[in-house]
């Protein structure tokens, strides 16, 4: 109970918790500094470096104060580096499809996560026109193929599932649908047309013509994102040029004929619809035409008598 003893404990109490103080201090710091680093790259759009400080940050801060919005920015980053990329194939519009159902499963109910939506719909209409472009065919010399457009189909859902309630806007549908018709009208040509155009020509080699016609119109009634490629337009061409080229002019010195035909004897007649439906109609004064005979009458339309 020493005077002297009870002022160093109380002492050491006190710069212990002084010194608990400043070493939260300098965490918090420390944790701030390094999220702060992380976004910096982040907004630089330098995504593979973003992504490892962010990585690096989770591991160290698991429950720490900026933890929520480095999750969220990381799930962002993996999604942009991929859609934001020089070229992306088809198995790149895979694996960003997939990396924004994770971002939306693991961040879905954050708090911060309502503030995202925007970003989720922005997102998914990339990956739908990035779908539609690969699947179409492009970059140059890749084949058409279903899996993007697939993808592009997905991240549509998406996007109207984060629509809001007035859904997505008109314009915007109508050039989705668009870039998506294409897309089918590139994979069916690809897969089909070939064979089509096989068919086709052997009809057109055989000179029957409407036998071709016929496969031209089977493909079109089956694929009709078909009908307006420009490739099938020149079918018609070269079957209406084919049956031109089998017609031929025959001048068969026979005189026309100027006689006059003798008119029939027999009784013309004409048809007209009646409608009535009891024998005690009343006239309405109401008229329905019909031609015969070489004459226009006025029928009663409702006792069907000739009125004129």
């Amino acid at each position: 109970k020493s005077p002297f003893v009870m002022i160093m404990a109380g002492g050491i109490i006190a710069l212990t918790l002084l010194g608990l103080v400043f070493f939260i201090m300098i965490l918090s710091k420390s944790e701030q500094n390094a999220f702060a680093a992380a976004k910096q790259k982040f907004e630089e759009e330098s995504y593979p470096e973003a992504k490892g400080r962010l990585v690096d940050f989770l591991q160290a801060y698991p429950d720490g104060e900026y933890t929520e919005q480095a999750r969220i920015l990381y799930h962002e980053t993996m999604i942009l580096e991929i859609i934001k990329g020089g070229s992306i194939n088809a198995a790149g519009v895979t694996e960003a499809l997939k990396q924004l159902d994770d971002f939306i499963r693991v961040c879905r109910d954050l708090e911060g996560f309502k503030d995202e939506r925007d970003d989720v719909l922005r997102f998914a209409e990339r990956i739908v026109r990035l779908g539609a472009t690969v699947a179409e065919g492009q970059p140059p010399k890749v084949k058409p193929s279903m899996p993007p457009l697939e993808d592009s189909k997905a991240a549509k859902t998406i996007m109207d599932q984060f629509a809001g309630p007035d859904g997505l806007p008109r314009a915007l549908e109508d050039e989705i649908r668009t870039v998506q018709r294409k897309a089918e009208a590139a994979i069916r040509k690809a897969t089909v047309l070939d064979g089509a155009l096989a068919e086709i020509n052997g009809h057109l080699k055989a000179d029957d013509t409407l036998a071709a016609l016929e496969s031209r119109q089977a493909l079109i009634d089956e694929y009709d994102v078909l009908s307006d490629d420009p490739d099938v337009a020149k079918i018609l061409t070269s079957i209406m040029e084919r049956e031109k080229s089998l017609t031929k002019q025959e001048d068969l010195n026979t005189d026309a004929v100027t006689e006059d035909f003798l008119s029939s004897n027999r009784v013309s007649a004409a048809l007209t619809l009646r409608t009535q439906v009891t024998v005690d109609q009343v006239s309405q004064g109401k008229l329905v035409f019909a031609v015969g005979v070489g004459s226009c009458y006025g029928i009663d339309s409702e006792t069907g008598e000739p009125v004129w």
